[in-house]
């Protein structure tokens, strides 16, 4: 029998707690944390260990799935991120642009320094085959470091507009993706001089000024890149097969979709699927690796950042 599911929707109106019991499809409320709290960021490190960042409420730890919660970072936080390989490493970006880390799981940060050109930093990355390798995103500008924030060098030229979005291809030397003024672009992940100008665009059947872009990447052979475009006019989805550049497919959606997709979260303990949610509060699902989706569930308000999990 499948393991079932547990799904943190971080959302405009608090966590909201979703479960699927025996993994049969009847999804359900398991909880409702932080209500009238509008979450920013989410991290899920098992089904009961979760960090939430909200407005008004800087980091919350929970170690019991949400039943108690405990002040971890009194900050305004945009991101929420980790690896793996060092699950004791967080690291935080603020609305402030200012990036914070915890080297015990949460319970005491420090600031990373950055370069004073980096202040305003609104994306970081840790690179998914070097726990080491961060990439900061501020404005339209990436820096990078390859000691844990030690040092850092520019990489790259500066992108056409603020970056909004910033993912990595997981393997060994994958490239970088960014999107900026509704477009994606690429680079590889590898060190740059500053002068570099390598980061090209993907051509895309969609986009551009006007577009809303929510990006992930699914794992695997071969890996495939998942793009939601949102504008006043048009609300889709979209796939690549990494080796296949520029060809895009257009996904199927068993149902309308009910606002912008305002974000795309992989799952991580199954190489096909990911779960998406948008402006109106609608979760789907896809389960063919973004050939289709499916509308699986409804919350009241926008969702903001999404955290899936496994029930053991």
């Amino acid at each position: 029998m499948a393991k079932a599911e547990l799904v943190y929707a971080g959302t405009a109106d608090g966590l909201v707690i979703l479960s699927d019991p025996g993994a049969i499809g009847r999804w359900r409320q398991a909880g409702h944390a932080w209500q009238g709290q509008a979450i920013t960021a989410l991290l899920a490190r098992s089904a009961r260990d979760v960090l939430v960042a909200g407005v008004g409420i800087g980091v919350q730890h929970t170690t019991d799935g949400g039943q108690h919660w405990q002040p971890v970072l009194a900050a305004e936080v945009r991101g929420l991120t980790g690896h793996p390989a060092t699950p004791a490493t967080l690291y935080a970006t603020t609305t402030a642009g200012a990036v914070q880390r915890s080297q015990d799981s949460g319970h005491t940060w420090e600031v990373v320094p950055v370069p004073a050109t980096a202040d305003g930093a609104s994306c970081l990355l840790v690179l998914p085959h070097d726990p080491r390798c961060l990439f900061v995103a501020a404005n339209a500008t990436v820096w990078r470091s390859a000691d844990a924030g030690g040092t850092w060098v520019h990489h790259g030229a500066p992108l056409p507009a603020a970056i909004t979005t910033f993912v990595a291809i997981p393997v060994a030397g994958g490239d970088l993706l960014a999107v900026a003024d509704g477009a994606i672009y690429q680079q590889s992940s590898a060190e740059l001089p500053a002068t570099s100008t390598a980061w090209h665009a993907l051509d895309l059947a969609v986009g551009g000024a006007g577009y809303q872009v929510a990006l992930a990447v699914l794992a695997g052979t071969p890996t495939v890149l998942l793009a939601g475009f949102s504008s006043r006019d048009s609300l889709l989805f979209a796939r690549r097969e990494a080796r296949e550049a520029p060809y895009w497919q257009m996904a199927r959606t068993t149902a309308p979709l009910r606002g912008a997709i305002q974000v795309i979260t992989p799952v991580s303990h199954h190489m096909d699927r990911a779960w998406a949610g948008t402006q109106g509060g609608q979760l789907l699902r896809t389960d063919d690796r973004g050939h289709t989706w499916t509308s699986v569930a409804q919350v009241a308000t926008p969702v903001h950042s999404l955290a899936i999990t496994r029930l053991i």
